[in-house]
């Protein structure tokens, strides 16, 4: 009967083991994954280097199978993740933290209650020949001009409005795409931008919101240079930046010779009209050249994105705040 008893018991622990083997299969590889270091910090609307808070750095090892190991000024803890989107949640030993990523930059909103916003950047994302959630920013405009909703978990988490947002009741508004004389053109006004927030960044002749986790360096006295998570303005030659400039007095045109794949796009607030185009440009890079005409000059934008950077995303609501929000002078 012992005997009997132990042939009858091995398929049950043969069975027992397939299940607990079946449970260790490896976690599913996140194109965000990768080991992130604290750059810059943004308190009170004053940016600095993340070392004037946390003298001994920041780093958040993000980890497939939502697992993530932090490092906060010496003191190492870990924590759980989970994503939805480019929004991302973090909790842990009495740690709740939330904030955006993609395309190996991190942005922790309020970090730890204080009023802190963090900005980290990975160098090398584990995952590298994963394309993140949101797709490029040329298959997301593509994929908006086939009717599909890029919007959707782009909202920001902020509650105020731009600058100039009682001019922006145009109902252009929608996201939908324009017809009539733009024929197939795009709208890049995402519906949640009023509920964008940021602090008002003035130069010798125009001013625009800046919306938390934004970098400005100032190009000109009409001229600023917009980017996410960078620390030097030279950053934009390997990172995604857009540029904003107001030309008074003139009248101006756009060359798009050199897009691949162009697609027509606008965006309409109030009193400002953009019109444009995007593409491939050479170098593997995304390109978007945009102008609006005004009685007295025009506004320029124009912006260059790495294939594999997605911190500008022009679909976002942040971006259409931004575009929403400038004023000239």
């Amino acid at each position: 009967m012992k005997i009997e008893r132990k042939h009858l018991a091995l398929p049950v622990v043969a069975l027992l083991m397939g299940v607990l083997l079946a449970g260790c299969g490896k976690a599913k590889p996140d194109p965000n994954s990768g080991v992130y270091e604290g750059t810059q910090a943004t308190m009170m609307g004053i940016t600095m280097d993340v070392s004037e808070v946390y003298e001994n750095g920041v780093s958040f090892d993000i980890r497939d199978g939502g697992k993530c190991v932090c490092n906060l000024d010496g003191e190492t803890a870990k924590l759980k993740w989970t994503r939805d989107g480019n929004s991302i949640h973090f909790e842990g030993g009495g740690v709740d933290l939330n904030g955006t990523i993609g395309g190996g930059d991190l942005l922790i909103e309020n970090m730890m209650d204080m009023g802190i916003d963090l900005q980290l950047h990975c160098n090398e994302l584990l995952h590298a020949d994963i394309e993140s959630g949101g797709g490029s920013v040329l298959a997301r405009l593509k994929d908006a001009k086939d009717g599909k909703d890029v919007y959707g978990g782009s909202g920001s988490t902020a509650s105020a409005s731009p600058s100039n947002d009682d001019t922006n009741d145009t109902g252009q508004d929608s996201g939908e795409e324009k017809t009539g004389e733009d024929g197939d053109a795009m709208s890049l006004v995402n519906p949640d931008y009023k509920n964008v927030k940021g602090d008002t960044y003035e130069i010798g002749g125009i001013s625009l919101l800046q919306p938390s986790g934004w970098n400005y360096f100032e190009e000109s006295d009409n001229s600023v240079r917009m980017m996410v998570g960078a620390t030097s303005k030279d950053d934009y030659l390997s990172k995604s930046s857009a540029v904003i400039e107001w030309h008074p007095n003139a009248s101006g045109s756009i060359d798009t010779s050199n897009y691949g794949e162009p697609t027509d796009v606008y965006a309409d607030f109030g009193d400002l009209h953009y019109k444009g185009a995007t593409g491939s440009i050479p170098g593997g890079w995304f390109g978007l050249m945009m102008i609006a005409e005004h009685d007295d000059g025009y506004i320029l934008v124009t912006l260059t994105a790495p294939s594999d950077d997605s911190s500008i995303d022009v679909t976002s609501p942040e971006f259409s705040a931004i575009l929403a929000s400038v004023e000239t002078k």
